[in-house]
């Protein structure tokens, strides 16, 4: 299955405009369907694409998994849609964050934590 990319994230800027645009014009309304946007397939495909695209994308959670893994186990299409299921019906349980302290641009000798997120399916 060919998935479009830029389809995906004009999707999500669009569905980010919206909601910005609604919030402004309503700003004591309460968000009561932002799950269903925040799991939408589109949404989660976008997502992957900006980690696989960013220089960590090898660096693996605690688990030992890496996106590489991913795709060549189960694969990028089937990962998500499962996790979109678990996240949707209430199962998913999020396991702890990998910690790791990277260099602070132009700042030699410090450091910053990230936090690299481990997702099961």
């Amino acid at each position: 299955m060919d998935i479009d990319h830029q389809a995906d994230e004009a999707w999500v800027l669009g569905t980010q405009r919206k909601l910005y645009q609604w919030s402004k014009a309503n700003p004591e309304d309460a968000w009561r369907d932002m799950w269903v946007w925040i799991t939408d397939l589109r949404m989660l495909r976008y997502a992957w694409q900006r980690v696989a695209s960013n220089q960590g994308r090898r660096t693996a959670g605690i688990d030992g998994m890496t996106l590489g893994r991913i795709r060549n186990g189960i694969g990028e299409q089937r990962f998500l849609e499962g996790l979109q299921a678990e996240l949707r019906c209430g199962a998913y349980r999020p396991s702890p964050a990998r910690r790791k302290l990277i260099p602070k641009a132009g700042k030699p000798g410090q450091f910053r934590p990230l936090g690299i997120p481990v997702w099961t399916s």
